[in-house]
C-alpha cells in the first residue's frame, strides 16, 4: 500500500527534478541578461528620440543607436514629401492635418534647407494668403 504513495510521489519529484535541470537549474545567464538591460535601454532611447522628434524636427539629438544623422534627414525628406503631396492633392489644410510636426512656413523651410530641397513655391504662396 506504501507503494502506491511514495512512487508516485517520487515518479513526481524525478520530473520536477529533470524540468529544473532542462532548464539550467533555473540560472539566469549574466551576459543574457546584460543583452536584456541593453535593449531595454536602447528601446527607450530609440522611444525618446521619436518622441522629441516630434516635438522639435531640426535640433534633435541623434542616439547612436540609430546609426547616423542620414536615417534622420530621411525621416525629414518623407515628411516634406508627404506635407507636399497632401497639399498639391487636397489642400494646406490636410497637410497640416497628416503632417502636424510641419506647424508653420518658417518650420517648412527650415527643414527644406536643412534636407537641401527647393520649398514648394506655390505651398509657400498658399500659406502666406493664409497669414
Amino acid at each position: 500500500m506504501l507503494e502506491f504513495i511514495v512512487l508516485p510521489f517520487l515518479l513526481i519529484i524525478g520530473v520536477a527534478w529533470f524540468m529544473n535541470f532542462a532548464d539550467g537549474g533555473g540560472k539566469t545567464d549574466k551576459k543574457e541578461e546584460l543583452r536584456k538591460v541593453n535593449n531595454r535601454r536602447m528601446a527607450e532611447v530609440e522611444s525618446n528620440y521619436q518622441i522629441e522628434r516630434e516635438k522639435n524636427p531640426l535640433n534633435v539629438e541623434v542616439p547612436q543607436t540609430l546609426g547616423s544623422e542620414n536615417r534622420h534627414k530621411e525621416w525629414l525628406e518623407a515628411r516634406v514629401n508627404r506635407f507636399e503631396y497632401q497639399f498639391q492633392n487636397f489642400d494646406l489644410e490636410r497637410a497640416k492635418e497628416e503632417e502636424p510636426i510641419i506647424k508653420n512656413l518658417k518650420l517648412y523651410k527650415n527643414i527644406c534647407s536643412h534636407i537641401k530641397k527647393k520649398p514648394d513655391k506655390s505651398l509657400i504662396s498658399e500659406w502666406e494668403k493664409m497669414t
